[in-house]
């Protein structure tokens, strides 16, 4: 699913995980089903998880469902407050 390069508050949070040793992209794929690849391009901003996959995320790590639809401001604000 392709979200057009905008940046949402969950790609922040994903983000944010993944920076901290020792999750690593390869570890939330697997916890959730996916490629590894498909965690880098959420992370690109490229695109989102469809919606079975947004509530294993949000199951496993948190980041709520529509965190996934919460676009710019926020995601920049949810940045900061990571930091």
């Amino acid at each position: 699913m392709h979200n057009e390069g905008n940046r949402t508050v969950a790609h922040a949070l994903l983000a944010a995980l993944v920076s901290r040793a020792p999750l690593t992209r390869s570890m939330v794929a697997r916890a959730v089903g996916v490629t590894p690849q498909a965690v880098g391009a959420w992370l690109r901003h490229g695109s989102v998880p469809g919606r079975a996959v947004r509530h294993r995320l949000e199951n496993l790590y948190g980041i709520r469902v529509g965190e996934w639809d919460v676009l710019t401001q926020e995601a920049d604000d949810a940045d900061a407050k990571a930091s």
